[in-house]
């Protein structure tokens, strides 16, 4: 999946403050730290401490702390506790990679979003009239091709 197409349902979202400019840059930033040799604190000096702040929230492992990974219940609880905007980034990424799992299927990943959508990430969400019709869209989707 590309960053680009994550950032997308923050791009089109209806309302505006999810649109904001550290939003999309956290958006589209979101899986530099998993990824990319790059530390927090270069976040923090290039696009400053909302942006750097949520990407760490979104990161289940920082590539160059030693010993930042969290665990899968620190990961969702972090996120369950992260001011919307981060919650909302969380859920455009979801909705990305649903729809990639429709198109490109890696049946361990399908069924892994399956069972942990549901659980954790359309809460994240719940108030979010807009992200929460493109999870069940995506849900759905996937449910239709991997019964």
């Amino acid at each position: 999946t590309g960053v680009q197409t994550c950032a997308l349902p923050i791009l089109t979202h209806p309302d505006p403050a999810a649109r904001a400019p550290w939003v999309l840059a956290a958006a589209l930033l979101h899986d530099v730290l998993e990824d990319c040799p790059v530390h927090h604190e270069e976040l923090t000096l290039r696009f400053g401490a909302d942006v750097s702040a949520a990407v760490r929230a979104l990161s289940r492992r920082m590539r160059t702390v030693a010993g930042a990974d969290k665990s899968t219940e620190q990961y969702w609880r972090v996120l369950a506790n992260a001011p919307l905007p981060i919650r909302q980034i969380k859920a455009a990424d979801r909705i990305d990679n649903l729809r990639s799992c429709v198109d490109w299927p890696h049946e361990p990943l399908i069924r892994r979003y399956l069972a942990e959508t549901p659980q954790y990430v359309v809460p994240l969400v719940a108030e979010d009239v807009y992200l929460s019709g493109l999870l069940a869209q995506g849900l759905g989707e996937l449910r239709t091709r991997w019964p």
